[in-house]
């Protein structure tokens, strides 16, 4: 199974999470509010102080975050993402931030770390049953090797390069 980072533990976050840890994925988590990680950390799941030491723990780092302002905060910065991902990591951007957000998270994200961006379509029901619908920009190969993953959410479908995703969910 992968190592997962998950970055973002709001009312779409939690359920995501639990799915990989279901699925049974090593999983580390962080949110800026950590009692809400509360329930994962009783399973045993890593609940990281930084998203800098979540991003440095995982193959596969997947963002949830409320908005492009909340994005930035969480992946720039000395404690951020960017700051922790190691080379060869990818990057799963999940938010609906748009695709000037992508496109600055792929600015600030090192050299040899992928990025792939996949909003979702559904709510909390459809994040409980993994139901959901995924927009998935980004090269083909980083899409592909990463598909069984994004299956654990729901139904991924490939809509173009980097930004498309974010495109496609923001219209």
């Amino acid at each position: 199974m992968t190592s997962v980072a998950f970055l973002g533990l709001g009312l779409m976050g939690t359920p995501m999470a639990w799915r990989l840890f279901d699925a049974g994925h090593e999983l580390v988590v962080w949110n800026r509010s950590p009692e809400k990680a509360t329930p994962l950390r009783a399973t045993g799941v890593w609940v990281a102080p930084t998203p800098r030491e979540a991003a440095a723990a995982a193959e596969v780092v997947i963002t949830m975050l409320a908005d492009p302002t909340a994005l930035a905060a969480v992946t720039e910065g000395p404690d951020g993402v960017a700051a922790g991902v190691r080379k060869g990591a990818t990057v799963v951007e999940m938010s609906t931030v748009g695709p000037s957000a992508v496109r600055r998270l792929r600015d600030v994200l090192p050299k040899g770390v992928s990025l792939v961006d996949s909003p979702v379509l559904g709510s909390t029901p459809q994040a409980e049953e993994g139901s959901l619908q995924l927009f998935v920009g980004g090269d083909v190969a980083d899409v592909q090797r990463h598909l069984p993953l994004l299956e654990t959410f729901g139904s991924p479908t490939h809509v173009g390069s980097l930004g498309a995703g974010a495109a496609a969910s923001w219209s």
